[in-house]
C-alpha cells in the first residue's frame, strides 16, 4: 500500500517540506533536480524556486519490504514583481494623501509609518483591490514618513516591498497678525508690519481687498512693505503668509488714515495807525 503524502502549493521564496504520516522502517524520496532523502519527512528546500515543483515519490520499507510509490506534486506559485509606489507629496497638513502605482495586483497593501500588523491592514484604505488610494486627514492612517506597497495576487503571494517613499506633510503656518507703523496723515506713507517671527523661506502677500473675494490683486510682497498716497479715512489691507507651498487664513489690519486739517487766514482790511508815533 502506497504511503500517504501531502500536496504542496507554496510561493516563491517560501520553505518546502515534504511529509508522510507512514511510520516506516526507512524512507526512500526522490524527485526532480536529483532530490533524494531518506527523512520521514525531508526539507527540500527553505527558500523555493519555480524549479522546484514537480512530483517527488516516495518509497517506505518495513521489514525490508517496499511500499507502492506515493507522489506527492508540488506546485510553485510565482510571486508578483517588486511594485512602484508613487504618492502626491509634499502636500499641506489637511489635504488627502494619495498614493497610486502602475503595477498590477490582485490586492494592494499600503503600508505606512504605522507599520503593516493585521489590524493596520485592516483599515480599508490600507488594503484595497485598487491601484491607488486616498487617505484623508480625519482618517487613522493619515501620517508623514515612508511608505512602501506590497502587491499579492490571487494565489496570496505577496512581492517583495517597493522601494519607501517619503510622503511630506507641511504644517500650514498661522494665522498672521498685521499691523501697521503708528498714526499717519493723508498723502504720508505707511508701514505694513506682518507681525510675528518669521523663517527666510517665508513669502507675504498683501492685498487691499478680501483675497477671498476672488478678485483680489497682490500689492506687496515683502514682509514690511512701504504704501504711499493713502487718502483720508480707514483703509484695510490683508495678509497671507506661506511657507512650503502652504499658506496660512488671511488675516487682515484696518489702518486709519488722518485727514490733513486746512486753514484759511483772513482779515478785514482796516489798520490803525497812531498819528504821535
Amino acid at each position: 500500500i502506497a504511503p500517504s503524502v501531502a500536496d504542496i502549493a507554496v510561493c516563491e521564496g517560501d520553505l518546502i517540506q515534504l511529509t508522510t504520516t507512514r511510520i516506516a522502517d526507512s524512507y526512500k524520496w526522490t524527485g526532480p533536480n536529483d532530490f533524494r532523502s531518506s527523512d520521514q519527512n525531508p526539507f527540500l528546500t527553505d527558500a523555493a524556486t519555480l524549479t522546484d515543483a514537480g512530483s517527488y515519490q516516495l518509497v517506505v520499507l518495513m521489514n525490508d519490504c517496499p511500499s507502492e510509490t506515493a507522489f506527492a506534486n508540488v506546485v510553485i506559485h510565482e510571486i508578483p514583481a517588486t511594485p512602484t509606489l508613487r504618492n502626491n507629496g509634499p502636500i499641506c497638513e489637511g489635504e488627502d494623501i494619495i498614493l497610486s502605482t502602475s503595477s498590477i495586483c490582485d490586492t494592494y497593501q499600503w503600508i505606512g509609518p504605522d507599520g503593516n500588523s493585521d489590524n493596520t491592514l485592516s483599515n480599508p484604505l490600507l488594503t484595497t483591490t485598487e491601484n491607488t488610494t486616498t487617505i484623508p486627514a480625519t482618517d487613522v492612517a493619515y501620517n508623514a514618513g515612508l511608505w512602501t506597497l506590497i502587491c499579492i495576487n490571487g494565489n496570496d503571494c505577496a512581492s517583495e516591498p517597493s522601494a519607501a517613499v517619503d510622503m511630506e506633510i507641511h504644517a500650514i503656518p498661522a494665522r498672521p497678525t498685521p499691523n501697521y507703523s503708528g498714526s499717519v496723515c493723508e498723502g504720508n506713507p505707511i508701514t505694513l508690519l506682518a507681525g510675528g517671527t518669521y523663517s527666510n523661506a517665508t513669502t507675504f502677500a498683501w492685498y487691499d481687498t478680501d483675497p477671498t473675494s476672488g478678485t483680489a490683486t497682490v500689492i506687496a510682497t515683502s514682509e514690511n512693505p512701504t504704501i504711499n498716497d493713502l487718502p483720508a479715512g480707514i483703509q484695510e489691507f490683508w495678509l497671507i503668509v506661506t511657507n512650503n507651498n502652504c499658506s496660512s487664513p488671511a488675516a487682515s489690519v484696518s489702518v486709519i488714515i488722518n485727514e490733513i486739517p486746512s486753514v484759511t487766514a483772513s482779515n478785514d482790511g482796516t489798520e490803525c495807525v497812531d498819528p504821535m508815533a
